[in-house]
């Protein structure tokens, strides 16, 4: 069975464009959202295989404790691939924040693929126990 994979992007265009590549390099299955409170929703309906979102935090230059409560929360959901513009991200380590992966903006599509695919590869089987 495909993974469900939950997808959080603010941005239209390139929320359109992860979801197509999702779907059609990997075979997805996706719920598309644009705002937290959506992939939150989402989450609580159903637990998602992989997270993949974009970060919304407030400062470009750090990462404040409430943001890395945040992060926590989602990996505490499902393993967590998270991109990001901010310049903190230049510096962080996907490991401390309990990442699987941690990629910054402007995305390298087909690394994107690769690091998407390999999350999907350490998964344990999908329905065992």
């Amino acid at each position: 069975m495909p993974p469900r994979i939950y997808l959080l992007e603010d941005d239209g265009s390139l929320r359109e464009l992860l979801a197509e590549v999702l779907r059609e390099e990997l075979g997805a299955r996706l719920e598309v959202c644009a705002t937290m409170a959506e992939l939150q929703t989402h989450c609580q309906a159903a637990r998602p295989d992989l997270i993949v979102a974009d970060f919304w935090g407030t400062s470009h230059l750090t990462l404040d404790d409430a943001e890395r409560s945040e992060i926590t929360a989602l990996t505490e959901i499902a393993p967590v691939v998270l991109v990001s513009a901010r310049n903190w991200a230049l510096d962080a380590q996907a490991q401390e924040l309990g990442l699987v992966a941690l990629l910054t903006k402007p995305l390298d599509i087909d690394g994107f693929v690769t690091v998407v695919r390999a999350a999907i590869a350490a998964m344990p089987l999908l329905g065992s126990p």
